[in-house]
């Protein structure tokens, strides 16, 4: 079954604290991340999953310092 909005922001949310985020700091990231997932799905023509993987490896990767662009 497939995850609702509020369900897959949590779980973003808990990615962004556990990367040294706050909660308040975790909730705006996971809804803007969401946001932008969304648009990106619409505008290069892709599941709104893969999208949203792809934004949070570059999030991840800026955290940690590796990110390639």
């Amino acid at each position: 079954m497939p995850m609702d909005e509020s369900e897959i922001v949590n779980k973003l949310m808990g990615v962004f604290q556990n990367l040294g985020a706050d909660k308040k700091q975790a909730s705006v990231m996971a809804r803007q991340l969401w946001k932008r997932a969304q648009q990106k799905a619409d505008e290069e023509n892709l599941a709104l999953d893969e999208a949203l993987n792809s934004l949070l490896k570059k999030a991840i990767d800026g955290r940690q310092g590796t990110f390639s662009g």
